[in-house]
């Protein structure tokens, strides 16, 4: 599973209900897919991170499994998640590709 930088500050409400919708036009988000030579398709499930300290000052991550989609009114790939999803986690227990 490829993993994508993501700013969670930039968020949409989803086509479905309980969904959230994260619009993957961010310049890290374009690194990332550039670095792992990955072109985004509907239906791949791809691991969303943005970088967030611990408590304690610590690296740590905002992690969520998401659903890429094609939106027509974005006019980008999206991808889906339920906010409850959305994670923080310590470096350490980061998932990796």
């Amino acid at each position: 599973m490829h993993r994508l930088y993501h700013d969670f500050m930039n968020l949409q409400r989803g086509k479905k209900e309980g969904l959230v919708s994260a619009p993957l036009v961010c310049a890290g988000t374009k690194e990332d897919l550039a670095r792992l030579g990955v072109t985004l398709r509907e239906g791949m499930e791809v691991l969303l991170y943005e970088p967030d300290p611990t408590p304690d000052g610590g690296p740590g991550f905002l992690e969520v499994l998401a659903t890429i989609r094609y939106d027509a009114d974005l006019q980008c790939f999206v991808g889906d998640f339920a906010w409850d999803d959305l994670r923080h986690r310590p470096e350490g227990e980061t998932r990796r590709k």
